[in-house]
């Protein structure tokens, strides 16, 4: 049997021409579909593209859909007052990145709920998380806002737009440094770091000892 079709080369028909290349690209493309179809019932774990984890790469949020995606970067270039009025720029300063995400979720409202418990418990928690897209994965962020919005009374059992916010946070690692604060040259006496002597019994002021001196002399005389 021929895999191309038998045109008869006669007037008004027009030749057709015969392209391997196509078959075999054809044949590819249901190769590979093929493959996929039996890898998807297999059981194969798919890798996710979209998605909220903690650092140990569990998901925490359980999102039927992820329906935007935005990240804004931004860097601080502090300036100075010199002299005749202008002014010089300076430095760099990167500031934390803010990154939102958009998700839907339907189900029933035991799912619903569900999902309300998880950006509870993402809102209050202090750990930080990872925002993965299909191009880069957005490391070290911690949610500060969420919103909710049903649009109307048809959605009334579904959450439209469920709005997260997150913002990068910043770790550096804290150096302790030992420095001399000593004061022993401070010329305000008061500025004086106390110096110990050892044990030093205590001495009576001569008010105080006059006085013992009479109360003595008086019970003599008695």
């Amino acid at each position: 049997m021929s895999t191309f079709p038998n045109v008869p080369n006669l007037p008004g028909v027009p030749p057709l021409l015969r392209n391997t290349l196509s078959t075999v690209s054809t044949v590819q493309g249901l190769v590979a579909g093929v493959a996929t179809i039996r890898q998807f019932f297999a059981g194969a774990p798919a890798k996710p593209l979209w998605g909220i984890f903690n650092q140990q790469q569990q998901s925490v949020i359980d999102a039927d859909s992820f329906l935007s995606f935005e990240n804004a970067n931004e860097r601080n270039v502090p300036d100075f007052p010199v002299q005749g009025g202008s002014f010089a720029s300076y430095n760099k300063v990167k500031l934390p990145s803010r990154t939102g995400v958009r998700i839907s979720k339907g189900g029933s409202l035991e799912d619903r709920q569900a999902l309300i418990r998880q950006l509870d418990a993402l809102l209050d928690s202090l750990e930080t998380f990872i925002v993965l897209t299909p191009e880069k994965s957005y490391l070290s962020v911690n949610m500060e806002r969420y919103t909710l919005d049903r649009r109307d009374k048809d959605a009334a059992y579904f959450f439209t737009d469920v709005q997260l916010y997150f913002r990068e946070i910043q770790e550096v690692d804290v150096v302790f440094t030992n420095t001399d604060s000593s004061t022993v040259n401070a010329q305000a006496p008061s500025a004086q770091p106390p110096v110990n002597n050892g044990v030093i019994q205590p001495v009576a002021s001569d008010a105080s000892i006059q006085s013992t001196v009479d109360n003595v002399l008086a019970q003599g005389f008695q």
